[in-house]
């Protein structure tokens, strides 16, 4: 697997197991998620974590979650110019 391989005028992009599977951070924003959602006395808070996410997207379980989180991230960088992916890489 190739991350920037060139195919023709655009680019694709794929993933590398570098190992650690990668998955702490999602858990870490999925839990963050559903505290704010299952937990929360705050209407806003849960409002807007159902702006994107239906409850039963916690309630099938952490893989589902990653999952989704992950291809969230993913269509967000692929909409990206190559300048501007690499600036936000540079920012991290």
């Amino acid at each position: 697997q190739e991350f920037g391989q060139n195919q023709g005028s655009t680019w694709q992009a794929t993933c590398k197991e570098t190992g650690g599977g990668g998955d702490c951070f999602f858990h870490a924003v999925g839990s963050i998620l559903q505290t704010m959602l299952f937990e929360s006395n705050d209407a806003q808070q849960q409002a807007h974590v159902l702006k994107y996410f239906q409850p039963d997207d916690f309630r099938q379980g952490k893989l589902h979650l990653v999952e989704k989180l992950r291809a969230m991230v993913v269509a967000q960088l692929a909409t990206m110019q190559p300048e501007e992916f690499l600036d936000f890489v540079q920012q991290l």
